[in-house]
């Protein structure tokens, strides 16, 4: 059936298309189970949205897979990115509360559980490795260690920083075990020491876990293993920022050795 208004077709109500006496409206099934009810083939999409400008290719669409259980909401857009938004306000991104990029991170505002993982930095120079920009949300951070080694024998440890990173007022100590047994300790009140002892033949693997206790206090705990060696080191400190936490920084207590092998990189939520 089609309705025109002076003579112009105003709206087209195709076969398919269903009302009940409740007032629900049904698209594809004669018993709709909502105000607005759309049902599909498997693999044919139900519902899209398109832009309004002319060829345009950006859309939204839902559709059933053709898996049970499982149903595609997807995105595409004419200039290649394929992001969706989630925004609490009809003001648009000033509103945004969550989004997913193509490669399926999802980010999003202070409150969000979100895990986002940082650029993996080469710890093969320099004397420290440094990740800045961490957004004010984030209330944990772990930093990963991947066959880190440094030039020397002073001991490997993580640094906070608010706009400048932090230097001292620490409160940290290490120890860490071999087959012997053997047992080696230290503290520090320079950063938060993730060994106790090393060596520069030493290859560390595993991570440290810094986490905001409360305000701009943050406490960390950290467990790695050498690879050339049976021995397990573990860690744990705590340390009062000035302000809000926004860089992490990995160098060595007397901050000359320098990184000669291995990848760090951080992940925070």
């Amino acid at each position: 059936m089609a309705v025109t208004i002076n003579g112009t077709t105003g709206l087209t109500i195709p076969t398919g298309v269903f009302a009940d006496s409740s007032g629900n409206v049904g698209i594809g099934t004669s018993s709709p189970e909502a105000k607005t009810s759309i049902v599909s083939s498997a693999g044919a999409i139900g519902l899209t949205i398109k832009d309004a400008n002319a060829g345009a290719s950006n859309y939204l669409s839902a559709q059933y897979n053709g898996t049970s259980g499982v149903a595609d909401i997807k995105a595409q857009s004419s200039s290649g990115s394929t992001q969706i938004a989630f925004s609490t306000s009809l003001s648009g991104t000033t509103a945004e509360r969550m989004r997913i990029d193509s490669n399926g991170v999802v980010t999003g505002t202070a409150g969000n559980l979100m895990l986002v993982q940082g650029t993996s930095q080469a710890s093969t120079s320099g004397t420290s490795i440094d990740f800045t920009g961490i957004p004010s949300w984030a209330k944990r951070i772990t930093v990963i260690f991947n066959g880190v080694s440094t030039s020397g024998t002073s001991l490997i440890q993580i640094q906070l920083g608010s706009t400048t990173f932090t230097t001292t007022g620490y409160l940290c100590s290490a120890s860490q075990f071999a087959t012997a047994p053997t047992i080696s300790a230290a503290n520090s009140t320079t950063g938060l020491l993730i060994v106790g002892a090393t060596s520069a033949a030493a290859l560390w693997y595993g991570a440290a876990t810094i986490c905001n206790i409360n305000s701009n206090n943050w406490v960390s705990s950290s467990t790695l293993g050498r690879s050339d060696s049976a021995i397990t080191a573990i860690g744990g400190g705590s340390i009062a920022l000035s302000g809000t936490l926004d860089r992490v920084r990995i160098t060595t207590v007397n901050g000359t050795d320098t990184f000669d092998a291995g990848t760090i990189n951080i992940q925070y939520e």
